[in-house]
């Protein structure tokens, strides 16, 4: 029997825990000063001056007097505002890897599944409780009343940083045309399959309730980091969905365990169409026995800036009106000129690393890649590896346009933003940021898939059983 006096110290202790996580929320949602503010638009001004590597977007976007305008606009901003008013700074350089990565957890989404299919936003999956108002297929025409390009426009755009148009799109509906305060409301006019047009209240609470259970047909299902399996004559179908660093050794082990099984396939499949990046380290099991040379880089040139600050000093000389205003004389060469400027870069070729999987044990089938909009940073690297070796066929739309090493900055208010701090340019000079890496055979998603069907898939198939029959 359990007394009082055995009961006292366990209630102590739960008393005590909950004063500290009472303490620890009240910590959280204390108000930022306006110096904090100031503080956090200063450091994402500075490191920007400092490691940007695209120093034409720094000078097209006038960052010296950006940052003296939104000066009083953090200083007004509250809460999610603030948040929100950081994102709009960052987005001027247009850049998927220079954003706000990170925030307090005030943020929520309805839940609602969508997909772009040609420019149009679709409703891909809905709440079972929900499909009879809100229908798989559905196209969202309005949100808050606004017609939805406008919407878009005036209201998402402005805070979403992407340099090529589909990544902007596709950012903005993944992460900005839902996104807001925790159990806020979003209304949404959609167009049913059968033209009816229907309003819709939903309400911001997908993260905080875990949601119901979807309406979602098999196809649509939860995809999971790594998913390997057999489609059509014998064709092995990697879907690489991730690289994030917390999957690398449940990929390795996936991909290990299937290894016997694709040995003995004709043709193979790597589907990078949904991967957002993460880590190189992740897909280099399958890289390694997908390549077929002893060794392999992603042909490409690294430009990141370069300061060295006695070069400054004889650069300054270069600033007319400097030399006027101190009355110094200048001795140094224009040589310097860039590093006053702030322009210097310096190039660094793409090593070649060592390929560790024998030639006897890689995986010589013919091979197609998909990718698609979504196809981001580490998974673009793995496409640009392939394509350098000429390996397989790539099918599908370009890939988002995110290469580059990121710096992240730790910011006042529990938020980390991210920032691109490296050019990359492709052994043929193009910088794949600003268009993504085309494929070679151009297929986009179509409304089939929500059938449970996909088109893309079929048509790499289709491209395989060709590359097989010739060989």
């Amino acid at each position: 029997m359990i007394t009082m006096k055995k009961l006292q110290p366990l209630l102590l202790f739960l008393l005590l825990l909950l004063i500290a996580q009472a303490n620890l929320l009240k910590a959280q949602t204390k108000p930022l000063t306006k110096e904090e503010k100031v503080y956090a638009l200063s450091l994402l001004w500075k490191e920007l001056h400092y490691n940007f590597p695209y120093y034409e977007r720094l000078k097209q976007a006038n960052i010296d007097s950006l940052y003296l305008a939104y000066i009083p606009k953090i200083e007004k901003a509250e809460g999610y505002e603030y948040y929100r008013t950081l994102m709009a700074f960052l987005a001027h350089f247009n850049d998927v890897h220079t954003a706000l990565f990170k925030m307090p957890p005030m943020i929520d989404w309805p839940q609602l599944g969508t997909m772009i299919v040609d420019k149009k936003i679709i409703i891909r999956n809905t709440p079972k409780s929900m499909v009879d108002k809100v229908p798989i297929g559905s196209e969202i025409i309005k949100i808050n009343t606004i017609p939805i390009a406008q919407y878009l426009r005036d209201s998402v755009y402005p805070y979403v940083a992407a340099a090529t148009p589909h990544a902007k799109q596709l950012t903005a509906m993944n992460f900005f045309l839902e996104n807001g305060v925790t159990n806020s409301f979003l209304d949404i006019t959609i167009k049913k399959t059968n033209g009816e047009e229907a309003d819709v209240r939903l309400v911001r609470n997908y993260k905080a309730t875990g949601g119901e259970e979807w309406a979602m047909p098999p196809n649509l299902r939860k995809r999971q980091p790594i998913n390997i399996e057999v489609v059509g004559d014998s064709i092995g179908w990697i879907q690489l969905n991730s690289c994030w660093y917390s999957y690398v050794d449940t990929i390795s082990a996936v991909f290990y365990r299937n290894l016997p099984m694709l040995r003995k396939c004709k043709g193979i499949i790597l589907d990078l169409r949904y991967n957002g990046g993460g880590t190189e380290v992740a897909w280099q099991p399958i890289g390694h026995h997908l390549l077929l040379e002893p060794t392999y880089n992603m042909h490409a040139s690294i430009l990141t800036r370069e300061h060295l600050a006695n070069s400054k000093a004889r650069g300054m000389f270069c600033d007319t009106l400097l030399i006027k205003g101190t009355g110094i004389r200048p001795y140094f060469s224009s040589h310097y000129d860039a590093y006053y400027k702030g322009i210097a870069m310096k190039k660094q070729q793409d090593e070649k690393r060592p390929n560790p999987v024998k030639n006897s044990q890689k995986l010589r089938q013919p091979l197609v890649v998909l990718t698609g909009h979504a196809t981001k940073s580490a998974a673009e690297y793995f496409v640009l590896a392939l394509e350098g070796e000429k390996r397989g066929v790539t099918i599908g739309t370009p890939t988002a346009g995110s290469l580059g090493q990121v710096l992240f900055v730790a910011l006042p208010g529990e938020a980390y933003a991210m920032m691109v701090s490296q050019q990359c340019l492709s052994s043929d000079g193009i910088d794949y940021n600003t268009t993504g890496i085309p494929p070679d055979i151009y297929v986009e998603q179509d409304l089939s898939y929500l059938d449970g069907k996909d088109n893309v898939l079929e048509r790499a198939i289709e491209e395989l059983n060709k590359q097989i029959a010739e060989k």
